[in-house]
């Protein structure tokens, strides 16, 4: 037999003895199991929270990487077609600064 078993067996045996004892004895338990479940229950609902969170974090992180892709995509698509930084920026609405740096990095790519 488990040894936590036999000894809570033979702790109940002699708290078994008086029925107040046992009584207060079998409430202690029973508040203990429902602390414990209280536990897992929590952390149960904080994980399914963290899971949210993360996946919504995920998500925006992901769309935020589409956008600029998507935009480093047009604008490299108008530098090949020749069009200048400065009308690229006027006509996306973009940062003239940000389609500047994208047309260094285009124009000094390897060809």
């Amino acid at each position: 037999m488990d040894p936590v078993i036999r000894k809570a067996e033979e702790r109940l045996e002699k708290l078994s003895g008086d029925a107040e004892t046992r009584r207060l004895y079998e409430a202690r338990e029973e508040s203990m199991l429902e602390r414990n479940s209280l536990i897992a229950e929590g952390e149960e609902k904080g994980e399914k929270r963290g899971l949210k969170k993360g996946r919504e974090e995920g998500e925006e992180k992901g769309e935020r990487r589409g956008l600029e892709k998507g935009r480093k995509e047009v604008v490299f698509s108008m530098l090949k077609e020749g069009v200048k930084p400065k009308e690229i920026a006027r006509i996306t609405g973009l940062d003239e600064d940000w389609v500047s740096k994208l047309a260094d990095d285009y124009e000094s790519r390897p060809k």
